[in-house]
């Protein structure tokens, strides 16, 4: 019986969902079982989709009305066999190396107290093309020191502190492998949240009520085109922030507990020594661009974010 089950949400992705089907399929890791979602296509995913679970017995199709990659995403474990322990949320769009599923899954077994593994990535185009230097994320990953912050670095690899993961995103639904125990645990994908906030949300639950770990290893292609849904980056900036509030506003409420303090703690210390770094940051780009007013403005706010971030968090002040 398969251990290992993929989900691939799918909407109007004719163009690229064999590929992805097909990177699933040169696994090494052959003990997977894999599901895609049609989410109300309109174009021709789910007729090829089609085609080849009558070739492939470990290859199903579930085909519903449109209701977000969300709702897709939570049918597509609902489909999946008891058996399987750990889930992949691969989007239709991009490719999965080889070994990805194979390093990721040894890791889990290796490592009991990890909830969800993630590796690097390949930014590619529209035809496979390597557009950009592969990418860890967590290479740019902030920890908090007496002072200010530090990065995790390229070869980091281990547990993702809470911090680091509500500071800025370090992974992807394509390049994280998760036990699918924690998945359910921390209720799976929150279909309240728009997208693309929704990934956030559950890899902030994942490393809060268990450990979110790295593996310093570049496994998977992530696509950039025009139709992508994190294209438009204003967008997803104000759906983050409304995230990030709700999150805030619902653990204040909590009584005391070790989770409160962590997520009032974290967001305390994100938004006084990253925030206000990123604000001057912008500040300074501002000034030379001859922006002097809301350059002022932002090194101003910087300075005292920074400043504040040396209260106590429960005085509320960045909130």
């Amino acid at each position: 019986m398969p251990e290992v089950g993929v989900v691939i949400p799918c909407y109007n992705q004719e163009r690229y969902i064999l590929r992805a089907i097909e990177s699933v399929q040169r696994q090494t890791w052959t003990d997977w079982e894999l599901v895609v979602v049609d989410d109300g296509s309109t174009d021709a995913s789910a007729v090829l989709v089609e085609e080849l679970t009558a070739q492939d017995e470990r290859i199903r199709l579930v085909q519903q009305e449109n209701q977000g990659v969300s709702r897709a995403r939570n049918r597509g474990v609902q489909e999946l066999s008891p058996s399987v322990r750990y889930l992949l949320f691969l989007d239709a769009d991009d490719m999965l190396h080889p070994e990805m599923l194979q390093t990721l899954t040894s890791y889990l077994e290796q490592h009991p107290e990890a909830g969800a593994v993630f590796c690097g990535f390949t930014r590619i185009d529209e035809e496979d093309r390597t557009i950009a230097a592969p990418q860890l994320f967590v290479a740019h990953a902030f920890v908090p020191t007496l002072l200010g912050f530090r990065r995790l670095g390229m070869d980091y690899q281990g547990r993702i502190p809470f911090y680091t993961v509500m500071a800025d995103p370090v992974n992807l639904p394509s390049n994280t492998l998760m036990r699918r125990q924690i998945f359910e645990q921390v209720g799976g994908w929150d279909e309240t949240v728009p997208q693309p906030a929704e990934d956030r949300d559950l890899f902030m639950k994942i490393a809060l009520f268990s450990e979110l770990h790295v593996v310093p290893r570049v496994l998977v292609y992530y696509r950039m085109h025009s139709q992508q849904s994190t294209k438009n980056l204003a967008f997803a900036l104000q759906q983050t922030a409304r995230l990030m509030r709700r999150w805030v506003q619902y653990w204040r409420a909590q009584p005391p507990s070790r989770e409160r303090t962590e997520v009032l703690r974290s967001w305390h210390l994100s938004m006084g020594r990253v925030g206000a770094w990123k604000s001057v940051q912008a500040g300074w780009r501002q000034l030379r661009s001859r922006r002097v007013v809301p350059g002022i403005r932002n090194i101003i706010a910087g300075v005292r974010r920074y400043l504040t971030s040396f209260l106590p968090y429960e005085w509320g002040w960045m909130y």
